[in-house]
């Protein structure tokens, strides 16, 4: 072997392949000849002109992607033909075939199959409909390359769809563990559900232990055989409350309830609901039960050697509506511990990389249950309910997404979590049950470690890295290991994002750096953003957490508008506050409810910060202002 393209001293040749794998050559030599003229040079060496096949990676939207092809990996490529859903061989091991969608096809799938896919590539259109039962889908990941097309509905059917993700990660052709999951590369994923009646219902009685009726205020519009969540509402816990064991070998910890409905009938203004089994815990009237089922499901399944993830970037509707999402999310709340690349310097051509590993991470940031990761387009998740999460639940990345109207339980680090400070879409009317996860942590000691990357992880429901988004008539309940709401706004990391330029973006923000946005000009938390509306009722070190507004709208007051909070802890907080300047707290109430309670109703904490209290009312706090305040 010889990298000299002078081979004039070569006494011998030797033919291996031309490609990575020696299994499956590139090229091979069907003839040689032997002479003593020069060849006419037909191409530059090797080592200057590009050579494509060699490339293990493509960059897409300024990020690094394995390419996938039928030469690489262990699995066999089936190509569907007529728009027909192929015929896959039944019998043989797990992760044995890909089915390939090329492009131009429009395959329809409503089959009910406990065959194993490895992975689905999507370069036309995959459609997901049930005709005449319910529809199973298993596979290792879901693909849809640019230009293709993934759409599953349910529209108008009394069946529904689930997708289960059983996948192993591979770190020889994905050492970033992008796969596994839902990928999208540019192209478009549409999950349209049935519409649910309502998210959540006030419960008008308490639950007491080993009932099995419980009763809703209004018509649910739900059925026999929905699940249900009820929160946690246990009274006097510590501020460490996360650390509580789990009882009967629960599905988590503390006193959060998964219920089945067995009958259902509404009475006048009320729901009487008979339950499946009896509840172990009681739950306070005037708490919430969350409706979790859906029409569509997509799941990591239960024996899968690694949980799945849906990804979204650059361009390609993103819209995921009545949707359930459970146990979804890889990333978890330990420190991120990214895999390193380093490219060979092999020159392979525009966008495309022979690269190797320097370093295989453990714990890859950007692997959540949902994640719009500067997507190019504008996105809709509305209606849905995520279950489970080890990190993030819903997270908006430099991405304008409307978030609504979802029930989002057990996000270990945050339910909600706008990334960047870039994004502008609305948070309104979701439902977020706190089960206690979380490293209890706020983020300033993770920010300078990680140079701002690695945040949200203490536990909290939504977080916002800036104030562009209007966070709206949100519902927190059950336990949080640091927040139900957190804005955290330092300049050193964000200012000098830019919004994206997406329909429906506000002409004053596309296009311009957070800098320009909040710096150079007098705005605040309400000028394009706002919190209003907002409740939360349950267990927490701070309910608001509110930090770095020092600089960003500066003198002018961000206006903080009709929270409620209602704390069930011994301890803790209703807003805490670093490094700021001036609140203006408009009509809102906080309650604290057990007795000898410690409980500070605003602590401040460093910064000349100024509170203006406007018709707010606190009670049953040990201290109304604590700290700097």
């Amino acid at each position: 072997k010889t990298s000299d393209w002078n081979i004039t001293n070569v006494y011998g040749l030797y033919f291996d392949s031309c490609g990575l794998h020696t299994a499956n050559p590139t090229y091979f030599v069907t003839a040689i000849q032997v002479t003593n003229k020069p060849p006419l040079l037909r191409s530059m060496s090797p080592t200057l002109s590009p050579k494509p096949a060699l490339a293990n990676m493509r960059k897409i939207n300024n990020f690094w992607y394995p390419i996938l092809s039928p030469t690489r990996g262990n699995s066999t490529w089936i190509t569907a033909s007529g728009n027909q859903w192929p015929n896959i061989p039944t019998g043989g091991s797990s992760y044995q075939y890909n089915v390939y969608i090329p492009f131009g096809s429009v395959v329809t799938y409503s089959a009910s199959s406990n065959l194993q896919i490895d992975m689905i590539i999507i370069e036309g259109s995959l459609i997901i409909v049930p005709v005449d039962g319910n529809v199973t889908l298993t596979c290792s990941s879901l693909v849809v390359e640019k230009g293709g097309i993934l759409d599953v509905s349910t529209h108008g059917s009394l069946y529904t769809v689930t997708i289960q993700i059983d996948g192993r990660l591979d770190h020889d052709t994905d050492p970033m563990e992008t796969m596994v999951g839902l990928i999208s590369l540019g192209g478009q994923v549409l999950f349209y559900g049935e519409p649910v009646a309502n998210k959540m219902g006030e419960l008008r009685q308490t639950i007491l232990p080993n009932s099995d009726m419980i009763v809703v205020a209004g018509n649910s519009g739900w059925l026999p055989g929905d699940e249900l969540v009820l929160p946690d509402t246990q009274k006097g816990l510590h501020t460490a409350h996360w650390n509580f064991p789990a009882v009967d070998g629960f599905r988590v910890p503390g006193q959060t309830e998964f219920v089945t409905i067995k009958s259902i009938e509404t009475v006048g203004a009320e729901t009487f609901i008979t339950l499946a089994a009896p509840v172990k815990f009681p739950h306070d009237a005037g708490c919430h039960a969350a409706h979790i089922t859906r029409s569509i499901t997509i799941k990591t399944a239960s024996w899968s050697p690694n949980r799945g993830h849906i990804l979204h970037t650059a361009g390609g509707k993103f819209d995921i509506m009545n949707t359930r999402i459970e146990g979804m999310g890889r990333t978890n709340i330990s420190v991120h511990d990214n895999t390193v690349l380093q490219d060979t310097g092999v020159r392979c051509g525009t966008g495309l990389a022979l690269m190797s590993v320097s370093y295989q991470g453990t714990n890859q940031m950007g692997r959540y249950a949902v994640h719009a990761h500067h997507s190019l387009v504008a996105s809709v998740w509305s209606g849905n309910a995520i279950v489970g999460s080890p990190r993030n639940g819903f997270v908006a990345h430099n991405s304008r997404v409307q978030i609504s109207n979802n029930v989002i339980v057990g996000a270990d680090g945050s339910a909600i979590f706008l990334e960047s400070g870039t994004e502008t879409g609305v948070v309104e009317n979701n439902f977020v049950v706190g089960t206690g996860g979380g490293t209890r942590g706020g983020d300033d000691g993770r920010f300078s470690s990680s140079n701002g990357t690695d945040m949200g992880a203490g536990g909290f429901g939504i977080w916002c890295r800036g104030g562009l988004a209007p966070v709206i008539n949100n519902f927190a309940e059950g336990t949080f290991g640091r927040s139900p709401y957190a804005f955290f706004v330092h300049s050193n990391f964000n200012a000098y994002f830019v919004v994206p330029n997406v329909t429906g973006t506000n002409p004053k923000l596309a296009g311009k750096t957070l800098h320009e946005i909040g710096y150079q000009q007098p705005v605040s938390l309400q000028t394009y953003g706002g919190f209003i509306d907002n409740y939360a009722k349950g267990s927490w070190i701070d309910a608001l957490d509110l930090n770095y507004f020092t600089n960003f709208g500066e003198g002018l007051g961000h206006e903080l508008v009709r929270f409620n909070f209602t704390a069930f802890a011994a301890g803790g907080m209703g807003l805490f506050t670093i490094h700021s300047s001036t609140f203006v707290l408009i009509n809102g109430y906080m309650k604290a409810v057990v007795d000898g309670n410690t409980i500070v109703g605003v602590y401040c904490n460093n910064g000349a910060l100024n509170i203006i209290n406007n018709n707010t009312i606190f009670e049953g706090v040990a201290v109304v202002r604590g700290g700097n305040c």
